[in-house]
């Protein structure tokens, strides 16, 4: 993407973005690990604003890298409703919850500068909880447990490793990812049929204390609410290269590497949704109407008519918002719903309803037992 000018000195100025907050001080590095275990061991008393999600398998394939059971992945997470948050950080004194509840508004600023830097339609993220009700947005706080490499365990497809989290795509409208040090998040490239690490910044003595590194990632809604264009791309199928109609930004598949040694890897990760009672369709002409976005402006030209609006398979096929998650997922999308007429069917009934539904319909799918 090649950004103009003034949003070149936008992406400059939100590489100087320093948040006020006292506990910004504090490297993440040195402080998530420690208030994650705070967390489990204060799980025998009431939990009033986190959620503990365990170890089920939440996405992708199901598998077990561990000998416990089928239906779970060496990971552990809590979960922070950003509304929840807002509540609390307005007058409860010091706490583990207050702590996380103030990185999530940390991850939620940036978030915000970065739907102004992409000329977001108003909308597609919720900037203040004025009128617009508690949404879906949250964070999650995840421990990857190390696994022995001596370990049996459920193997990639095509490598010999341990994952954490299955290859997916997020639901929403943006992801803010922080890792810690170890790594392990992967990001797929489709064209060259691998996947590729994203590596954590190295860390150094001249650092600022209030520098976090994040990786920004663009949802399935976002991504389905795109302006369609005509990209050229090969096909790794057949050997050809092909013209296609894709959204032009694209919604990557990605996956966690299980550490390996005596060190569990931490990461910070918020998920932003739009605004209640946002429908994919709305969010699709307010994008039509927009005009000029970053690295890109579309024209009248639109590929495709609004009111029938739909991609190929190979292109649906790739977000995991148009699959069945309750079941094995083979080889990534679902069962056997890779068929057209299923995903185009999918699509079509999904932009009709609002999203947090959707939303809320994915969630009873990953919540295996």
């Amino acid at each position: 993407v090649k950004p103009t000018n003034h949003k070149k000195s936008s992406l400059s100025s939100l590489t100087h973005l320093s948040p006020s907050w006292e506990f910004a001080s504090k490297n993440p590095n040195e402080v998530i690990g420690p208030l994650f275990d705070q967390k489990i061991e204060e799980m025998t008393q009431p939990q009033r604003l986190s959620t503990y999600r365990g170890r089920n398998a939440e996405s992708g394939k199901v598998g077990s890298t561990l000998d416990n059971g089928d239906n779970e992945e060496p990971k552990q997470s809590w979960e922070f409703r950003r509304c929840h948050c807002t509540s609390l950080l307005k007058g409860e004194e010091d706490s583990t919850d207050s702590t996380l509840c103030q990185w999530t508004m940390a991850l939620h600023s940036i978030a915000v500068r970065l739907s102004d830097i992409l000329n977001l339609p108003n909308g597609m993220i919720v900037r203040n909880d004025d009128g617009d009700g508690c949404n879906s947005d949250l964070l999650r706080v995840f421990r990857y447990d190390p696994i022995d490499p001596q370990q049996p365990r459920q193997d990639d497809d095509e490598n010999d490793i341990a994952l954490g989290s299955s290859p997916h795509t997020d639901w929403g409208t943006m992801t803010i990812v922080w890792q810690d040090g170890i790594g392990g998040l992967q990001m797929y490239c489709h064209e060259n049929d691998q996947w590729y690490p994203v590596v954590p910044p190295p860390s150094s003595s001249n650092d600022s204390k209030h520098q976090l590194h994040c990786f920004v990632h663009v949802g399935d809604f976002l991504s389905l609410s795109s302006p369609p264009v005509m990209s050229s791309c090969s096909n790794n199928r057949n050997g050809h290269d092909a013209v296609v109609v894709e959204p032009l930004w694209k919604s990557p598949r990605h996956r966690v590497v299980s550490p390996t040694g005596i060190k569990p890897r931490y990461s910070l990760v918020y998920f932003l949704y739009p605004r209640l009672g946002m429908t994919l369709r709305h969010a699709q002409t307010q994008m039509a109407n927009n005009g000029d976005y970053f690295g890109a402006t579309i024209h009248d030209d639109d590929p495709l008519p609004m009111n029938h609006r739909s991609y190929p398979s190979s292109v649906l096929e790739r977000y995991s918002l148009l699959h069945n998650q309750s079941v094995v997922l083979e080889p990534f999308g679902g069962e056997t719903d890779n068929d057209d007429s299923i995903l185009q069917t999918r699509f079509q009934e999904m932009r009709h309803v609002p999203f947090e539904e959707v939303v809320a319909q994915k969630w009873a799918q990953v919540q295996r037992s």
